[in-house]
Parts: structure tokens; sequence; C-alpha cells
């Protein structure tokens, strides 16, 4: 009986968790990437809109810059 309860306790905080937490959804993904001739510099520029467990919406934009 006891090691029962204990399975089910600790099955149930595996899956419980993040049943009730939820998780984010991506809603869309941009990645652009350019390369200057003249500079041989190049930029990447991402940005991904995602859905929050709450009906929010998170926006989150990267700009990175590589030299050669």
């Amino acid at each position: 009986m006891r090691k029962q309860l204990i399975s089910a306790v600790l099955g149930l905080s595996l899956v419980g968790v993040p049943m009730l937490t939820g998780c984010d959804s991506k809603v869309s993904e941009e990645k652009s990437v350019k390369t200057d001739p003249n500079t041989g510099k190049t930029s990447v520029d991402e940005k991904k809109v995602e859905k929050t467990a709450d009906g929010g919406t998170k926006t989150t934009e990267e700009h990175k810059v590589a030299n050669p």
C-alpha cells in the first residue's frame, strides 16, 4: 500500500505540474541573414512570437553581428 501511494505521488508530481503551469507555444518565428559584401560582416535578425500559458503573447527580438 505504501509503495503504491509513493508511486502515485511521484507520478502526479511529474505529470501534474506541467499540466497546471502549461507551456509556451510558438506562434511565429522569422530569421533573416544579411552579409555586407564590402566589410564581410554578417548580421542575423531573429523575431519570435510565443503564446504564453495565461493567454498573453511574448515577443522576442535578437540582433547578432558576426565579424569575419
